[in-house]
């Protein structure tokens, strides 16, 4: 990106979107992988897991998700989601999570719960009214997870 006199977010998903459509979003998880950035393991926690499902989930689609925001403000509370779920991963790797926790466990099981239904509106791309709706309630509940990390 440093060809561009200005960068914001829309520019630095598309260079991701073209990457992924280069190498493929497995090679791509499985780079970030080698070099430790995203903790891909078999060792990885149900409750890391989960952020990293989210993350990557708003971090793959963010291009399509775009598209489909008409005005600012949607754009606005889009890319404060992806960052806030990217925050709250990196909180989750950089510290230990509890997986043992009555309340970290509860959860990460809303979280995977509410994956589904993320997931499914993405894939769908319909009113993103109701995708940004299921994004907000999905982040929050992350940042919930990753606060019982105490990084954020």
């Amino acid at each position: 990106m440093r060809y561009r006199e200005i960068n914001d977010l829309k520019d630095f998903s598309r260079d991701v979107e073209v990457v992924i459509d280069f190498v493929g979003e497995e090679e791509y998880r499985r780079s970030f992988a080698v070099i430790g950035v995203l903790g891909i393991g078999d060792d990885m926690k149900p409750s890391t897991q989960a952020l990293e499902n989210q993350f990557m989930a708003l971090y793959n689609n963010l291009f399509d998700l775009e598209a489909r925001c008409s005005t600012a403000d949607q754009l606005d509370t889009l890319h404060k989601a992806v960052a806030q779920s990217r925050d709250n991963y990196n909180a989750a790797l950089r510290s230990a999570l509890q997986d043992g926790d009555p309340e970290v466990a509860a959860l990460t099981s809303q979280m995977g719960t509410i994956q589904v239904t993320l997931d499914q509106e993405v894939k769908d791309l319909g009113d993103i009214a109701s995708i940004l709706n299921v994004i907000t309630k999905a982040v929050d509940i992350g940042s919930k997870l990753a606060a019982k990390a105490g990084g954020l």
